[in-house]
């Protein structure tokens, strides 16, 4: 995954989780904070409890914060308005060098070519 930052500004890298204690996310969260460190770069991890506007916060803090990317895994979008926000989120991210990174189960519906999306499920 963070072969996609490859030419992202620098900085830290967030990683926004809805829960710290899914075996997942945990799991998601130790890879990417491995490979940061392996490259020398910071990761931050924040836990969103699955609010959608928890999450907005959290991704224009990091935006703040000139993360050189923001992870993002989670399920679908909680509505309309959280998806248009997130894909605001990420033109903001990237017009900054920065990147978006969403993976999950989650389709904005229309092109957000700002937006890398990793998509997949947790069905066995």
């Amino acid at each position: 995954m963070l072969d996609v930052l490859r030419d992202a500004a620098p900085g830290p890298i967030a990683v926004l989780l809805g829960s710290l204690t899914g075996p997942s996310f945990a799991s998601l969260a130790q890879g990417v904070e491995s490979e940061s460190r392996r490259r020398g770069l910071v990761c931050l991890v924040g836990a969103t409890g699955g609010e959608a506007a928890r999450e907005l916060a959290m991704v224009e803090l990091m935006r703040r914060q000139q993360a050189s990317a923001v992870i993002v895994p989670g399920r679908s979008w909680q509505n309309e308005q959280h998806r248009d926000r997130m894909a605001e989120h990420g033109s903001a991210l990237a017009r900054s060098g920065a990147k978006s990174i969403l993976c999950g189960n989650r389709d904005f519906g229309y092109a957000v070519p700002d937006v890398v999306q990793i998509r997949y499920d947790n069905v066995a």
